[in-house]
């Protein structure tokens, strides 16, 4: 029983942890392509640069990490990692202006992840990283920007 206990608080304040490290998480059954032509689409709709598109997942297949990994490699059966750097000169510009070490927050990056269900797309919130009230303010208007660029996302034709 106290077996059981323990697994169950060890859940809990890991659930606990990733709500608290503010990973925005938005789930979709599209395939990763059909959500990167909409996702593109609502960056300029929300004044968002993109200023680099990676694909991970293919920079890892052609780097053979496949076959170092071995059995390890892939458990979750993705088909696809791509990261979006992305911003608004505007926001940057606030942000460094609130304080110049966190200059570098913007440009943002939103993950796609593909899978046999669909796309996954996280963002780690900025607005976690400070407690100073002046930074915050700016971080949260980023954060609102790029969350907004993401939900808009269920009014684009995907």
């Amino acid at each position: 029983m106290s077996h059981i206990i323990k697994s169950l608080t060890l859940i809990i304040l890991l659930t606990l942890g990733v709500q608290a490290s503010g990973l925005y998480v938005k789930v979709l059954s599209e395939p990763m392509e059909d959500v990167e032509d909409s996702l593109k689409e609502s960056f300029t709709q929300n004044n968002l640069k993109e200023v680099a598109r990676i694909n991970i997942y293919e920079k890892m297949l052609k780097s053979g990490l496949a076959k170092k990994m071995g059995n390890d490699w892939n458990k979750n059966e993705l088909s696809g990692l791509v990261s979006y750097i992305v911003c608004n000169g505007k926001l940057g510009m606030n942000i460094a202006n609130a304080n110049a070490q966190y200059a570098g927050i913007c440009p943002i990056k939103i993950t796609l992840i593909e899978d046999k269900k669909g796309t996954t797309l996280t963002y780690m919130r900025a607005s976690n990283l400070t407690s100073d009230d002046k930074l915050k303010k700016e971080l949260k208007v980023l954060d609102q920007t790029v969350i907004k660029a993401i939900e808009d996302l269920d009014s684009l034709s995907l």
